[in-house]
């Protein structure tokens, strides 16, 4: 992951999908690891985070 966003410079980054599992605990784990390996190929490029879960009802 980090090679590959080596060269990316990003102002904003949002993830609208995810992966279903068969239980929420695999749900956290699967999709949670997306996103913290992105967070951290990113490192210092990345300068605020925020999270926001659910369906938006």
């Amino acid at each position: 992951m980090r090679e590959a966003l080596k060269s990316v410079k990003p102002d904003a980054l949002f993830f609208s999908v995810w992966a279903r599992q068969e239980n929420e605990k695999e749900n956290i784990r699967v999709n949670g690891g997306v996103v913290r390996n992105v967070i951290e190929a990113l490192g210092e490029r990345l300068k605020g985070r925020a999270r926001r879960a659910g369906n938006g009802s």
